[in-house]
C-alpha cells in the first residue's frame, strides 16, 4: 500500500480527472463593486493615499517631500472551509521618472489571520508580508487596462478568516481586480471505470497522507464490485489523481455498457456473462438458454455438451461422446 500511494503521489501509473471547480471568496473585477468601503491609512500630510475613482482603487503619491506610506486593507474574509486560498490581483504600475526621489515601481501584499469575533487589525500590526509585486520592463506613459499584470499569492488557513492589505511606499498603482478562490475536487469520478468520488475541498499541500487529500471512492453502480482499494488523491488545484488500476467491475450476469453513462446492464434473454469484468454480455451458444441469473447457459432438454461445464460451447442433438465414437469408427 505504501508503494502504491508513492506511485500515486508521483503521478506514475495514474491519470487525471481534469474537471475543476472553483469557489470564489471574493470576485471583484472592473468596475469594483466594493466602492469606497475598505480601510485606508496614510502618513499625516497632504498625500492622498489610496482613493476610489471610476470603479478602481488608485494611489500615486510620487511627488512627496518625504517617502510616502499608505495602506489599503480589505474587510474580513472567511475561509468557509477552505484550506488554501489562491489570490489573484490585477493591477498596473506607472513607470517612475528619473527625477522622482521617492517613486517606486513595486508594492507589497500582506495578510493577517484572525477569527471573526476579533477586532479588525490595523496594518502593520499583526500583518505579515506574503508577496512582492515588482514587475519589470514597464512602458513609458500612463498604463491602462490592456497593461494589467496579475499578482499571484496563496494563504493557508490557520484561523477562521483573514484580511489582505496593500502597502504603498511611493508607487503609482491602479487596482483593477481582486479574486480570492479555493478549489474543490468535484463530485465526479472515473465514470468509464464505474467509480465515483465525493466532493472534497482541496488540501493545503500536495503531500499524500495529509488531511483531506486521500479520498475513498465507491462503485457508482450497485451491480459493480471493486477488486482494488478505491483511492483517489484530491490536489490543491481541485484535480483528482487516480491510479490506473483503480476500477469497479460488473458482476456476473451484468454486462458493461459505456453509454449514455457507464453502467452495468442485466444480460438480456438468451445472453450470459459468467465472470467479474467489464465486458459485454454474450449470446448463448446454439441449443442453450440463459440460466442462473444470466450467469450461464444450459442446454435445452434432450441436448448435450461434450463438457457440461463449458458454457461457451454449443449443445448437440445427441450426446457428443457417442457422436465422437461413431465418427471414429466410420472415418
Amino acid at each position: 500500500m505504501i508503494w502504491k500511494r508513492f506511485l500515486l503521489a508521483l503521478g506514475l501509473m495514474s491519470y487525471t480527472l481534469s474537471f475543476i471547480e472553483r469557489v470564489h471568496l471574493l470576485n471583484e473585477t472592473l468596475p469594483l463593486t466594493i466602492q469606497d468601503g475598505w480601510y485606508k491609512e496614510k502618513l499625516p500630510g497632504d498625500m492622498l493615499g489610496f482613493f476610489f475613482n471610476s470603479g478602481k482603487y488608485l494611489v500615486c503619491d510620487t511627488k512627496e517631500k518625504q517617502e510616502p506610506k499608505s495602506w489599503l486593507r480589505t474587510d474580513f474574509i472567511e475561509f468557509n472551509g477552505a484550506k488554501r486560498v489562491f489570490i489573484y490581483i490585477g493591477y498596473t504600475i506607472g513607470k517612475c521618472k528619473s527625477n522622482s526621489k521617492y517613486c517606486k515601481e513595486q508594492f507589497k501584499l500582506y495578510t493577517a489571520q484572525t477569527n471573526k469575533s476579533a477586532s479588525s487589525p490595523k496594518p502593520p500590526n499583526g500583518f505579515e508580508e506574503i508577496a512582492l509585486a515588482n514587475p519589470k520592463n514597464l512602458k513609458d506613459g500612463v498604463p491602462d487596462e490592456k497593461d494589467v499584470i496579475v499578482l499571484n499569492a496563496t494563504i493557508k488557513a490557520k484561523m477562521g478568516g483573514f484580511y489582505l492589505a496593500l502597502l504603498d511606499q511611493g508607487v503609482c498603482l491602479t487596482l483593477y481586480s481582486i479574486k480570492l478562490v479555493y478549489y474543490v475536487c468535484p463530485e465526479r469520478g472515473k465514470y468509464l471505470d464505474l467509480i465515483k468520488f465525493p466532493k472534497t475541498i482541496s488540501p493545503a499541500e500536495d503531500i499524500v497522507g495529509s488531511q483531506g487529500q486521500e479520498v475513498h471512492g465507491f462503485c457508482s453502480d450497485s451491480n459493480a464490485k471493486n477488486t482494488t482499494e478505491l483511492l483517489g488523491v484530491c490536489t490543491t488545484k481541485g484535480v483528482w489523481k487516480v491510479n490506473s488500476d483503480v476500477r469497479c467491475l460488473c458482476k456476473p450476469g451484468y454486462g458493461y455498457l459505456p453509454t449514455p453513462k457507464a453502467h452495468c446492464a442485466e444480460c438480456g434473454h438468451g445472453q450470459y456473462k459468467n465472470s467479474l469484468n467489464n465486458s459485454k454480455c454474450k449470446r448463448c451458444p446454439n441449443g442453450s438458454y440463459s440460466f442462473g441469473r444470466n450467469t450461464m447457459c444450459v442446454c435445452h432438454p434432450g441436448l448435450f455438451r461434450m463438457n457440461k461445464n463449458k458454457y461457451d460451447e454449443p449443445c448437440y442433438g445427441k450426446n457428443p461422446v457417442i457422436l465422437s465414437i461413431i465418427k471414429a469408427v466410420f472415418v
